[in-house]
């Protein structure tokens, strides 16, 4: 729950090491290298944005209250958020509703892609999960590891999935 599933981190056996490598992706390539293939312009923003996803993952997406906490535009924050969806960092989990009327105005969970470069971002320890967290990345686990089988195990879900966004 602390360091994640990534296979190079999950068998790295020294925690500092692993600590070490989560950081430095964390940094390095989740907000260096994100910006350098042109998927946004203003790294600045993207980086607030992404702390602030990251301490959102696994609750509501609240997207007019994450632009207003990033200093950032509703559409900036509406785009960023499709980058990170395209390059597989998060996924949304859509709002179950027993009506089609509070479908309508349900709104999703937003989860990252791994609780290991979730906690690297948000600075937590790499060594193990906070108490205070447990279920929120209990529930993390099993999000991820249904969104990862869904399209061996169901295929006409991812369509549908990816075709409501």
């Amino acid at each position: 729950m602390a360091h994640g599933t990534l296979p190079g981190i999950y068998s790295e056996t020294d925690a500092v090491s692993r600590a070490a490598d989560l950081r430095s992706y964390a940094d390095a390539y989740l907000r260096e290298e994100v910006q350098a293939e042109a998927l946004v312009r203003d790294l600045g923003g993207y980086a607030r944005l992404l702390d602030l996803v990251a301490a959102s993952s696994g609750r509501v997406l609240n997207v007019n209250s994450l632009c207003r906490d990033a200093g950032i535009s509703y559409e900036t924050a509406r785009r960023y958020l499709e980058v990170l969806e395209d390059t597989f960092l998060t996924f949304r989990v859509p709002a179950w509703s027993g009506s089609d009327r509070g479908s309508l105005i349900a709104h999703p969970k937003v989860f990252m892609f791994d609780l290991g470069v979730r906690n690297a971002l948000l600075r937590r320890p790499l060594d193990r999960p906070l108490d205070d967290e447990r279920g929120l990345l209990l529930e993390h686990i099993i999000a991820y590891e249904l969104h990862r089988r869904l399209g061996a195990l169901w295929r006409q879900c991812t369509v549908l999935s990816v075709n409501s966004r």
